[in-house]
C-alpha cells in the first residue's frame, strides 16, 4: 500500500528499509536505475550486511548514489538517529519505503507468545514508529510506501465470529473511515495480551503475520486520510 502526495519525477532522496536482500535489495536497484535520486539509502539491522549489499548494488549498478546507513525498526532510538541524520543532511527525503519485516515460521524453539510479539514489533510497531518520525519529514510531494501483503486480506475474514460481525474485525474494515491511531495500537496490545493468556474470546486469526499486516494496512489509511485532508486544506486556501 502507499501514501501519495503528488509524486514528482525529480525527487532527490530515498530510504529503504530491510534493503539487504531479498525484496528491498530490488526495490533499492529500482529506484537508483530510476536515475530521480542523488541519493538512495539502503538500510538493515546489521551493519555488516547492510554495508556489502550496498557495496555490491554500487558495483553491479556502476553507481555512487547508494549509501547504507543501519536501522533497527524494533528500536525507536535507532528510528530517531536515522531522522535526525537524514533531516540534518537533506532537509528530509522524498521517498520512504517501509519494506522491513519478518515472518516467523512455527518451530519448536519459540512459543507462539515470542513469535506473536516479535512479528508485531517488526511489521507493526515499527512501520507504525517510523511513520510516526518520518511522516513530518517527508517533502509536500513525497511518497511513502508500506509493504503489505494479501495475507492481511486473509487474516480479515479469518475473524470469529464473521468479520462483519466481530467488533475488532469491523473496525479494521477498510470501509471504517474513523480508525486512528490510538485503536488500532490498542487493538495491537490486546492481541499480545489474549495471546499470552491463551484467550479466544476476541476471535482474532490464526496467522501472526497476516494480522500484522492488516494491522499496516489500517496505518496506511490513517495517514492517508491525513494526507488528503491536508492536500485539500491546501486546495481549499
Amino acid at each position: 500500500m502507499f501514501l501519495s502526495q503528488s509524486f514528482r519525477a525529480a525527487s532527490r532522496i530515498a530510504v529503504v528499509t530491510g534493503g539487504n536482500k531479498g525484496i528491498g535489495y530490488e526495490i533499492v536497484r529500482g529506484l537508483v536505475r530510476s536515475e530521480n535520486f542523488e541519493k538512495v539509502y539502503l538500510t538493515a539491522r546489521n551493519a555488516d550486511l547492510g554495508n556489502a549489499a550496498a557495496n555490491a548494488l554500487r558495483a553491479e549498478e556502476s553507481v555512487n548514489c547508494i549509501d547504507f546507513h543501519p536501522l533497527d525498526v524494533t528500536s525507536k532510538n535507532s528510528i530517531s538517529t536515522l531522522a535526525d541524520f537524514i533531516s540534518e543532511k537533506h532537509g528530509g527525503l522524498d521517498v520512504l519505503v517501509q519494506n522491513a519485516g519478518i515472518y516467523a515460521f512455527p518451530n519448536d524453539d519459540e512459543t507462539i507468545l515470542e513469535q506473536s510479539v516479535a512479528t508485531f514489533n517488526t511489521n507493526f510497531w515499527g512501520v507504525l514508529d517510523m511513520m510516526k518520525k518520518f511522516q513530518p519529514i517527508t517533502k509536500p510531494d513525497g511518497r511513502i510506501v508500506l509493504v503489505s501483503s494479501t495475507m492481511a486480506e486473509a487474516a480479515q475474514f479469518e475473524f470469529e465470529p464473521h468479520w462483519m460481525v466481530n467488533p475488532i474485525a469491523k473496525k479494521l474494515n477498510a470501509l471504517n473511515a474513523a480508525i486512528t491511531v490510538e485503536t488500532i495500537e490498542k487493538f495491537a496490545k490486546q492481541y499480545i495480551t489474549d495471546v499470552e493468556n491463551e484467550n479466544d474470546e476476541n476471535g482474532w486469526p490464526s496467522s501472526n503475520y497476516g494480522l500484522s499486516k492488516l494491522f499496516v494496512n489500517n496505518i496506511a489509511r490513517i495517514y492517508g486520510y491525513v494526507a488528503r485532508h491536508f492536500l485539500q486544506c491546501l486546495r481549499w486556501h
